[in-house]
């Protein structure tokens, strides 16, 4: 179900309903050298809708918020510290150049054999990362595709990553133009082996209990937005939907989102968090600050205040605000000099830190 593993603090306890109790860690350092204190950590976590107060060597937080749970707003909360116009954390890396097509980190305080600069560089399509990273270019592919990996087995060169995914591939709804009949239809025509198998190849594995799909009802066409990265997760649901597919629309991520806000699509394809299960608390709540999609049904509601993670699933079936297709594992690719890269938690990037170059 997850567990919360602390990163400035040297312990974290369950206090009650709606209270966390914290430890600060004394060795947390801004990437300015300036120290963590409390007033530090009050001003971050009051941006998440939390309360801090002192309770002898340790804080305890609670929620303004009664509809989510204190610790999930606490594990998603980023502490920072002001300075002037700059705002700093307290990561090992900080920004030294920013811009549309690359980021470019350095070690605050550098350590004799781990990485000390990254270059994170932007390409305009998922295959354009894939060819500069088998031609050489590149040390790290943090999101390969399964169907990709026949390149890169056995090339001495380099390492290929695994870890189970916590994110689910995805086809979400316009929750105004398609009504409750039609949201259910389109699961059965989406959420089937045929389309996990074009869209992802080996990369998920088949349903043995599959219910028969039965054809869309007539109607107008339905088009699908999509990230570049999912270039060919929406071609799969083009092709599924039959005379109803309609047009692809692919969008860099700032368009993405603002068409998502504006209503104006039928279906994106998305990769929602679904692990650990709480996560969906933040999807799919009424008025969670996630819930893009706008979606509200009492039932989900009262099931994930309930923590009732399979009747919340039971209630998102018969009322569903998306195709879940595939749960992939996360794959990555990384030059076979870094010793230690791991994936972490959630992202290939949360444990860089710890990456140690072979001199």
């Amino acid at each position: 179900m997850g567990e919360i593993v602390p990163a400035l603090a040297s312990k974290v306890e369950i206090a009650g309903d709606r209270e966390v109790r914290v430890w600060l860690r004394q060795d947390v350092r801004f990437s300015d050298g300036t120290p963590l204190t409390f007033e530090d950590v009050a001003t971050s976590l009051a941006r998440n809708q939390l309360r801090v107060r002192r309770d002898g060597e340790s804080l305890l937080v609670d929620s303004d918020d009664p509809a989510l749970p204190t610790e999930l707003l606490l594990a998603r909360a980023l502490v920072f510290r002001r300075s002037g116009e700059r705002l700093l954390g307290t990561g090992a890396f900080v920004v030294k150049e920013e811009d549309q097509s690359h980021v470019l980190l350095a070690r605050r305080q550098r350590e004799p054999g781990r990485i000390d600069r990254v270059l994170l560089q932007a390409y305009p399509l998922p295959k354009d990362a894939f060819a500069h990273m088998f031609k050489g270019d590149a040390d790290l592919l943090p999101y390969a595709e399964a169907r990709w990996l026949e390149f890169f087995e056995g090339v001495p060169r380099l390492r290929i990553l695994k870890a189970p995914g916590t994110n689910a591939n995805a086809v979400a709804f316009n929750l105004r133009r398609l009504s409750r009949a039609e949201r259910v239809a389109l699961v059965q025509v989406l959420a089937n082996n045929e389309v996990r198998k074009l869209a992802f190849g080996d990369g998920c594995l088949p349903r043995a209990d599959e219910p028969r799909t039965e054809p869309l009802a007539s109607g107008r066409p339905l088009g699908v937005v999509a990230l570049p990265i999912f270039e060919r997760f929406a071609l799969a649901i083009r092709r599924a939907l039959g005379e109803r597919g309609g047009e692809v629309r692919l969008a860099d991520l700032q368009h993405f989102f603002a068409t998502v806000k504006s209503g104006d699509f039928d279906m994106v394809a998305a990769a929602p968090l679904i692990w650990p299960p709480v996560m969906s608390v933040l999807v799919w709540r009424t008025g969670a600050p996630s819930n893009v999609l706008g979606y509200s049904n009492p039932r989900v509601d009262a099931a994930l205040d309930a923590r009732d993670w399979r009747g919340a699933q039971r209630a998102l079936d018969e009322d569903p605000p998306a195709a879940f297709v595939c749960n992939p594992d996360r794959i990555a690719v990384v030059d076979a000099r870094i010793k230690n890269a791991e994936l972490g938690p959630y992202d290939l990037l949360e444990t860089l830190p710890q990456w140690e170059v072979v001199q």
